[in-house]
């Protein structure tokens, strides 16, 4: 069953903001890109018009126009504007291939069971891969596994991104809250070990500064795969399918159809997301291609 009560505490206090500046609001925006800190203040600038299209994830966007409120009522995806298929990953510390392998096979073990029931609790059961294991042919590192089992907490970092992360005051749920429970929990039993797990909101342009501080031991939240990050973590198998979508506001159905009317928007996304970097390459100049 989804929690609309958790849902509302998410983008209640955006939301009276939102309303009551949208009501007199004029959108006199410039077309161009402008970042936000998180995906749910994409909805805080619809509502107040300064924004007339924001780019999210799909499973983001469908979960929270799913809940009945003031501030998404007004607001749909343009299902006409096709964007890529992504796949979600856990990032961990380059070189923890250990910590990672283990993830993975719980995941594998996991996945007619525990993950099929979260996935089902927050209509992702679609979305879910088929998380075949495989594993590595090479030695794996364990110091961070190792290390984690010492001090006996794993240090999962995250950001507000329904259905992925939701927070009620204290209270967390949502997909990549369940699964690493699931997982910790799975792990503990696999191997002996009495680890807890701790839930850390991080600001996401900051990530791979966490992780590489230790300040958190995994980024579990959502996180597309792309070869940057490859290249800067150590990355899960995939998990879950996404896909970037565009949430504009309903009066503005005519207006915005493809990407090519989204040149003439204010268009916001967060920053350091899937999402920025489809958004900035719509207003990319010649010279900045050229460079």
């Amino acid at each position: 069953m989804k929690s609309k009560k958790i849902t509302a505490a998410i983008i209640a206090a955006i939301s009276i903001v939102a309303l009551s500046v949208g009501l007199t609001a004029c959108n006199k925006a410039n077309p161009g890109y402008s970042g936000v800190e998180s995906q749910a203040d994409i909805l805080f600038e619809l509502n107040s018009m300064t924004a007339d299209a924001g780019i999210l994830d799909y499973t983001m966007a469908s979960y929270l126009l799913s809940q009945d409120t003031e501030l998404t009522k007004n607001l749909q995806i343009v299902e006409t504007i096709a964007l890529p298929i992504e796949n979600y990953g856990i990032a961990f510390r380059k070189g923890s291939t250990g910590l990672c392998d283990k993830i993975n096979s719980a995941l594998a073990a996991l996945k007619s069971t525990k993950v099929a029931e979260i996935a089902d609790k927050y209509g992702l059961k679609d979305n879910v891969l088929a998380l075949n294991y495989t594993a590595p042919t090479e030695p794996v590192d364990n110091t961070d596994w190792n290390y984690i089992v010492n001090k006996g907490t794993f240090i999962v970092g995250y950001t507000q991104n329904a259905p992925m992360a939701m927070k009620n005051g204290d209270e967390l749920s949502g997909f990549d809250i369940d699964l690493p429970i699931a997982v910790v929990d799975y792990l503990n039993e696999t191997y002996n070990t009495n680890i807890k797990i701790k839930f850390v909101e991080i600001n996401w342009v900051l990530k791979e500064t966490e992780l590489s501080s230790k300040a958190i031991d995994c980024v579990w939240n959502g996180m597309t795969i792309t070869d940057e990050r490859l290249e800067a973590m150590t990355v899960s198998m995939p998990y879950l399918i996404n896909k970037q979508c565009v949430l504009i506001r309903k009066d503005d159905a005519d207006k915005y159809k493809t990407i090519e009317d989204l040149k003439n928007a204010r268009v916001v996304a967060e920053q350091g997301s899937a999402g920025e970097t489809i958004a900035e390459g719509l207003f990319k100049t010649s010279d900045e291609d050229e460079e």
